[in-house]
């Protein structure tokens, strides 16, 4: 597949997809509940509203004259707000999909060859998850403040697949939009804080640790120098039934 074949929607028309690409008579089919919406550039495709019981699909037949494509690069702006999403959206490409689907599993994927699952619902592990034809490449978990996007807030995901060389095997690539994740221990009052850094010591004594922190920030001293950069989000203790004072920083550009 060369770069001049694509497919590009902004949504615009608010009726029906609005193909900008260079390939405009691809076919492109939704199902579900998608809906047209206004946004404050360009209109957006909703696949489903914050309700139970909802999905929705949109699937582009094969542009490229049944040809095999070697890699490519698939871009968009993604949005997943609410306090409980479930069960999460998916990317995917390749044979085996058919135009128009039914509710049901389909934050897994769909079809024989890729599929890019971000999983929110929490009984399932949220989580991003990719498989190719069949087999799990990878299953990373993640918190639900990495899957969701601020209010009013559509994220750039990508996903690109850079073909094989003679010398290289093939890659993949999935990235949503930058955030900064830092698990760190920090300096809070209470016997949690004493106990990590009594197990670094001890841990460095037996070299099981190379070198010792140099410094354990305060929550206050981490939030200052993130805002300071630019950067809005949060901290949450991520010790969990564990006795280590970790803590998990999620942080955005403002």
């Amino acid at each position: 597949m060369t770069r001049q074949q694509q497919v590009f929607d902004r949504f615009n028309d608010l009726a029906t997809v609005d193909n900008q690409g260079t390939v405009p008579a691809a076919v492109q089919t939704l199902s579900g509940n998608c809906v047209f919406q206004t946004g404050p550039v360009d209109g957006f495709l909703q696949l489903t509203a914050q309700a139970n019981s909802e999905f929705g699909t949109l699937v582009i037949d094969d542009f490229n004259g049944n040809s095999a494509v070697g890699g490519f690069t698939a871009s968009m702006k993604a949005q997943l707000v609410g306090g409980n999403p479930a069960d999460g959206w998916s990317f995917s490409w390749g044979n085996g999909i058919t135009p128009v689907q039914v509710y049901g599993g389909l934050e897994s994927g769909l079809g024989n060859d890729l599929r890019v699952g971000f999983i929110t619902c929490a009984g399932s592990g949220r989580s991003i998850r990719v498989n190719w034809r069949g087999a799990a490449l990878a299953n990373v978990a993640v918190p639900i403040e990495l899957l969701q996007t601020p209010a009013d807030t559509f994220e750039e995901v990508l996903i690109r697949v850079t073909p094989a060389t003679s010398t290289s095997d093939a890659l993949l690539d999935v990235a949503q939009d930058g955030v900064l994740v830092i698990r760190s221990g920090l300096d809070t009052p209470g016997w949690r804080f004493r106990f990590t850094r009594w197990n670094d010591r001890m841990a460095n004594r037996l070299r099981w640790m190379q070198a010792l922190p140099v410094h354990y920030p305060t929550a206050e001293s981490l939030t200052t120098t993130l805002t300071a950069a630019g950067l809005t989000g949060t901290l949450q203790p991520l010790h969990g039934h564990t006795p280590f004072n970790n803590w998990l920083a999620v942080f955005r550009r403002a």
